[in-house]
């Protein structure tokens, strides 16, 4: 799911914990990495817990990581 996806399936309140399957994506910028860091916060600030399912060697792993995401939320490989 696209992130906005996801996050209008969490303000619905979907089953949780909740895991996010960064596998497709081929391109994660800036922009994306917000909404990301957004959307992890608001899930922990209201005590929800998450993880990011990202291959090694992904595009989508290798922004997570130099952007320190991985530091905040639970990032394996399935």
């Amino acid at each position: 799911k696209q992130p906005l996806q996801m996050w209008v399936l969490w303000r619905r309140g979907g089953a949780l914990p909740l895991v996010v399957d960064l596998g497709a994506v081929t391109h994660l910028g800036s922009a994306g990495i917000q909404v990301l860091y957004d959307f992890v916060e608001d899930m922990t600030a209201d005590g929800r817990s998450l993880r990011f399912v990202v291959p090694p060697g992904s595009p989508a792993r290798h922004a997570i990581v130099l952007s320190d995401l991985d530091r905040i939320v639970t990032v394996g490989e399935s």
